[in-house]
């Protein structure tokens, strides 16, 4: 007798697991991903064992391009985070075969945001604020 496993989607939490950012990602749960966020906001932050990978990655992964423009819309995801094959969301987005313009365009704009704070960040320390200092 083989055992079949079923996965649920929809789960807000309330079906004996709690809410988790990264299934909601993979199977594109908007329900279980608010109710992941409502309960924990620093979720967003976290990533898949085996792959490394964050929620972002895993929706383009999967093809749920809604759920990647929501948590574009509704969260501060990191495109710029590496998996553990060193790709970033971008890198997803361009492999992704069903990935729309739409999609990509909107990573790709929040990746070259992401990457303009990066730099700043990086070099702002390496100036004086004062020209006399």
């Amino acid at each position: 007798m083989s055992q079949s496993y079923s996965y649920v989607t929809n789960d807000d939490g309330t079906k004996g697991q709690p809410p988790d950012i990264l299934r909601a990602a993979e199977f594109g749960d908007f329900n279980e991903g608010m109710a992941a966020l409502r309960a924990n906001p620093s979720c967003i932050e976290e990533t898949d064992y085996h792959t490394g990978m964050n929620a972002i990655q895993i929706s383009l992964l999967q093809g749920q391009e809604s759920f990647v423009r929501f948590l574009l819309s509704n969260t501060k995801i990191s495109v710029l985070y590496k998996d553990k094959l060193d790709r970033d969301a971008l890198d997803h987005a361009i492999v992704s075969l069903c990935c729309s313009d739409e999609t990509m365009l909107l990573v790709n704009e929040r990746w070259y945001e992401q990457k303009r704070v990066e730099y700043v960040r990086k070099n702002v320390a390496q100036f004086p604020r004062n020209p006399s200092d």
